[in-house]
């Protein structure tokens, strides 16, 4: 599904207004090209995904491999949706 897809309450869903859903995630690593994600969980922490190889979308978590540049990941981090509190497009570079 391309991210145009998404209606206004899925959206509302991905920016954080309400619990986020697997599809709409999904839907947003499918883009082409990716806009790099930022995900924030609600315990303040922020993990960024640059390639869509970089996260698992399961049925009830996001998967992420943080850490170590190069295409080898040093850990994976689980994020479920019910503590997800916003996935952001970030269209610059992320640092």
């Amino acid at each position: 599904m391309e991210p145009s897809a998404i209606d206004g309450l899925r959206w509302a869903a991905v920016l954080g207004w309400c619990n986020m859903r697997p599809e709409d995630v999904l839907g947003l690593l499918r883009a082409r090209p990716l806009v790099p994600l930022r995900v924030h969980p609600t315990d303040a922490r922020e993990y960024d995904i640059r390639h869509p190889d970089q996260a698992i979308v399961l049925r009830s978590r996001l998967v992420i491999g943080v850490g170590a540049d190069g295409g080898i990941r040093e850990r994976l981090e689980h994020v479920g949706f019910l503590d997800a509190i916003r996935v952001q497009q970030t269209p610059v570079q992320l640092g």
